[in-house]
């Protein structure tokens, strides 16, 4: 069974119940960090065993730069910061074809045992990231029956 937990932007992220010993796979949208910080998200999720982290949306590329240097500034403090990785994907209209290769990378690419925690910060009130939730939600369900 996948471990997957959507993190809403009212949930309070202390009260989650993340695991310590398990490698964190993250979704993190554009229209999510519209509405918080990258360095309070990153402060946030930095004390957990990050692995991989996926920056989607229109500008997504800025995005993982801004994480790189996260990272990298992160990293002179706590080496593992070194080893996490960081990709994006960017698309402008989103097709049923982004939706599966966003679904994919995330699911499946990093952590093909599913032995990984899979985080994803997606804006809910936004159309396309509710079709990328919908369609992981599906794909989860597919994955158990």
């Amino acid at each position: 069974m996948i471990d997957y937990l959507n993190i809403n932007l009212d949930l309070n992220f202390s009260k989650i119940k993340i695991k310590k010993d398990k490698p964190i796979v993250a979704l993190i949208s554009q229209n999510f960090l519209k509405t918080i910080n990258c360095n309070n998200l990153f402060e946030s999720i930095k004390q957990y065993p990050l692995f991989w982290i996926i920056l989607i949306g229109e500008n997504s590329n800025l995005l993982e730069d801004e994480f790189d240097n996260l990272l990298e500034l992160e990293s002179i403090k706590n080496n593992n910061m070194l080893n996490v990785v960081t990709t994006n994907f960017q698309f402008s209209d989103l097709t049923i074809t982004d939706i599966e290769d966003i679904t994919y990378e995330f699911l499946f690419l990093p952590c093909p045992n599913g032995n990984c925690q899979y985080l994803s910060f997606l804006d809910l009130n936004h159309t396309a990231d509710r079709k990328i939730s919908d369609f992981i939600e599906t794909q989860l369900n597919n994955k158990t029956t």
